[in-house]
Parts: structure tokens; C-alpha cells; sequence
């Protein structure tokens, strides 16, 4: 099979500027997958809870920008002991207020819908950290990292949110991508490939990769031919190698993301 090679339109513009940038610590933590465990709720403009500054804002008008992610599985654990720049999957436009156990359709507000679903697979724990901009900021893009084992699926494509692959930020990483067949989304995404036609590898700078524009760029050329996709980033660190892995079908419809991260 043949491939362009569109590296260069996949990797963008640098995020977020280190003088805005500001980690926020976690506070808050919940577990078990039977109804809807919520965390307290934001005005959506990425400010921490508990802050002042919201903006004017009537505080029965808070709620997320794009929706709530919603979290489930049999293994479903939220621990907020992690830290928000390390190696996972970056979900901008959404902040720990957006995040809530239960199945999409639960939400706690009429108003609000679940843009991302979230589900857990295996017995890892699912770690989230926070990234706040400080308030007043004129840089900056409120984030869930998230670091475990899962799928997860994109209601609402276009909506502005923005998801990404990361390693260790302001880390360089070696990225690959393995283009063939999978006998199984279940285990690791790696050995589950009975099949690879097709490999490219470079490096990426900045440590992250735009997961929608590299999706898209892939689809001009795979589109329709049913192959399995997967996206590994990764970068040595003090205690090994920082693995952040995303996987998608060709034909897949749903805009479903299968993710592993994996460290030491």
C-alpha cells in the first residue's frame, strides 16, 4: 500500500506559553461506576474551583463550553494524584468540573450534554491531572490529562475541544505510526496487531501530537480501506520510556479512540 507522507501538517503551533502557564493541584477524587459521581462545576471559562472571577456570570448559567466527559467502566477509578504534565491523553476545552461518572444522558444538568465518553478497560486505575491557566491570563488553554487505559468516543466532532497526545511536556518525542490489521481492541494496542503493512516514524518537538488533524490527514489516503491505525509517542525519561499510544479505525464512523499509556 502506498502513503503520502504529511508530516509537518499534523504537529502545529505551540499550545501554551510557559509564562502563563500555571499547574493547578488536585483537590478532589471519586470512585465506583454506579451513578453519577460529580465534581464540583466551573463557569466553563477554565478557572479552578473555589476561584473568584466568574466573569459576571450567573452561577446558575455554569456549566462546560463543549460538555461533559463521561466516565464508566468495571474498573472505573478516578485518582487525582497525578500530575497534569505528564505523559498522557490531553483533552483541551475541558477541565475537572466537566468530568463526572456515569453513562452518557446521566448528566446533572439539563443543559449539558457528554461530549467525550470515556469508557475504562482492564484493572488500571484511570489518573487525571488539571491544567488551569491563572486567572486574567492572555495565554493559555484549560485540560484534563489523562493517563490509563481506555476508549473513547467523540459525540461531537467540531465542537473546539481539541484532543492530543503528550509526553513529558517540553520533552521531544519519537512518534510511529503502524498502519494494518488488529485481531482485538482488547490487552495491549501494540501486540494486537496481526498484521502491519506500513510503519513511519520522526520526531515531534514539542512533545505533542494533534490527534484530529492527524486523524484527518491519515483518512485522506485510508479512508474505506478498513485498516487499523495506531499513533505511539514516546520519550525516555529518568525511569524508562514514556509510551502514549491512540488507535483508530479506518472506517470507524463512531470517532472512536482506543488509548494506552504506558510507564514505567
Amino acid at each position: 500500500m502506498g502513503c503520502r507522507n504529511p508530516v509537518g501538517g499534523w504537529f502545529g503551533a505551540a499550545l501554551i506559553g510557559a509564562a502563563a502557564a500555571v499547574s493547578t493541584p488536585l483537590l478532589f477524587g471519586g470512585g465506583g461506576d454506579e451513578g453519577v459521581d460529580i465534581l464540583p462545576r466551573l463557569d466553563g471559562g477554565g478557572r479552578a474551583s473555589g476561584s473568584d472571577g466568574l466573569g459576571g456570570l450567573d452561577p446558575a448559567t455554569r456549566g462546560p463550553v463543549v460538555g461533559y466527559v463521561a466516565v464508566h467502566g468495571k474498573t472505573t477509578i478516578i485518582d487525582a494524584n497525578y500530575v497534569a504534565v505528564g505523559t498522557g491523553l490531553r483533552l483541551h476545552q475541558h477541565v475537572r468540573a466537566d468530568l463526572f461518572l456515569g453513562l452518557p444522558g446521566a448528566e446533572p444538568d439539563d443543559l449539558a450534554s457528554t461530549s467525550l465518553d470515556l469508557l475504562t478497560k482492564g484493572n488500571r486505575k484511570l489518573f487525571y491531572g488539571e491544567y488551569v491557566p491563572s486567572y486574567g491570563s492572555i495565554g493559555g488553554t484549560p485540560y484534563l490529562n489523562l493517563n490509563g487505559r481506555f476508549e473513547i468516543e467523540d459525540f461531537t466532532p467540531g465542537d473546539g475541544e481539541r484532543l492530543e497526545l503528550s509526553v513529558r511536556d517540553r520533552s521531544a518525542g519519537a512518534w510511529t505510526i503502524l498502519i494494518g490489521k488488529r485481531a482485538s481492541r482488547l490487552g495491549s494496542i501494540g501486540p494486537s496487531f496481526t498484521r502491519i503493512d506500513t510503519t513511519l516514524t520522526g520526531v515531534e518537538p514539542s512533545g505533542k501530537i494533534d490527534l484530529e488533524t492527524l486523524r484527518s490527514d491519515l483518512l485522506a489516503d485510508w479512508a474505506g480501506t478498513g485498516v487499523d491505525i495506531a499513533i505511539v509517542l514516546s520519550c525516555p525519561t529518568p525511569r524508562g520510556v514514556d509510551e502514549a499510544w491512540a488507535a483508530f479505525n479506518a472506517d470507524d464512523s463512531r470517532r472512536i479512540w482506543d488509548v494506552e499509556i504506558r510507564t514505567p
